[in-house]
């Protein structure tokens, strides 16, 4: 049986109990990196409501996508792709396309097992393709900048 509601009422949780920069929301954040969640993704998480309200995010389709055991046995090579960004900061690759794919699906809408799947689909040929990776690190700031998603989403309509 699947639990349907479950994805509708745990995003309504973060708007009631734990909105971004409240203690709770800071205790959570806490166990969630240091339960199975990747601790470079478990930050996207931490410092945005983008995901955590997303109806699809806490089903078994996206969900493991973020856990340490995932990725270490699926995308370990994309998630070693890193390079340092405008401001400084460590970008590392597979937290940055995960985070994109799933913005990008939420614009494109489609049910929760279509969403995983597409975004396996890309997650999957990145893994196997080292040259795409080291491409989409020289341009991931601008394809991750907001200003951006109005061209990004022409593009995939």
């Amino acid at each position: 049986m699947r639990l349907q509601a479950f994805g509708e009422l745990v995003p309504l949780v973060f708007e009631t109990h734990l909105p971004l920069g409240t203690a709770p929301r800071s205790r959570f954040n806490a166990l969630l990196l240091q339960g199975q969640i990747d601790p470079h993704f478990g930050k996207l998480i931490a410092e945005s409501d983008d995901f955590v309200k997303a109806h699809f995010f806490w089903t078994g389709a996206v969900m493991p996508l973020c856990t340490r055991a995932r990725i270490d046995a699926d995308y370990k090579v994309m998630n070693k792709a890193a390079m340092i960004g405008k401001d400084g900061q460590e970008i590392r690759l597979y937290p940055r396309m995960l985070a994109l794919l799933l913005r990008l699906s939420a614009h494109r809408g489609g049910s929760v097992a279509e969403i995983g799947r597409r975004t396996v689909e890309v997650l999957d040929q990145l893994e196997r393709n080292e040259d795409q990776q080291q491409f989409l690190l020289t341009i991931i700031e601008v394809l991750d900048d907001g200003h951006s998603w109005p061209l990004i989403a022409s593009l995939i309509s």
